[in-house]
């Protein structure tokens, strides 16, 4: 876990020079048959495609199943991976910039897009009944409730200066987190 979080979901997993961004390119060999296509390097797309297959196989029904029987397969408790280590761990790197904020806060793009695909995984378990462990769809909903107090919080605390994206980015999480709270 220590791993994904820190290579993967830490907030300065994908710090990119603009020089090197600049020379990536897609190749410009046209092929006729499907039309225009970008010329330059999609680098959001691809940052967010690896981060997306990551959190799909974390949250995939049969591996939270998998995590919650092996808690009660070993000798000692405390040598088991638990699903509240999951949960707590992939929430607490997908979203440390909003548990501290300090003077300013700002998200950049990356963490923006992963965050919001973090909140989808999340909803997703909290409304739909597609045979996730109970355990996991209630510690959704929690990570759920502790998130929006950590984004309201961070909204909240005065002398903080953010941009407006990541202003608005905030405000969104919340109203989504707010809806999934109350529709089930």
């Amino acid at each position: 876990m220590s791993l994904i979080r820190n290579n993967l979901f830490a907030p300065r997993a994908f710090s990119f020079s603009p020089q090197l961004l600049n020379k990536l390119a897609a190749e410009r060999f046209s092929d006729f048959t499907r039309g225009p296509s970008r010329f330059d390097f999609p680098v959001h797309s691809i940052v967010l495609s690896l981060q997306k297959s990551v959190l799909d196989r974390l949250y995939h029904n049969v591996v939270l199943s998998r995590i919650l029987d092996s808690e009660v397969k070993v000798a000692t408790p405390a040598e088991a991976l638990r699903l509240g280590e999951v949960f707590t761990g992939i929430q607490d790197a997908v979203w440390a910039e909003a548990r501290t904020p300090a003077e300013s806060l700002n998200i950049n793009s990356y963490r923006r897009s992963l965050q919001r695909e973090h909140l989808r995984k999340l909803i997703g378990l909290v409304l739909r009944d597609g045979g996730a462990p109970e355990d996991a769809r209630t510690l959704a909903r929690h990570n759920l409730s502790t998130l929006r107090g950590q984004l309201q919080g961070a909204l909240d605390k005065t002398g903080v200066q953010m941009p407006l994206e990541t202003r608005a980015h905030l405000s969104e999480s919340i109203a989504r987190i707010d809806e999934t709270l109350k529709a089930n």
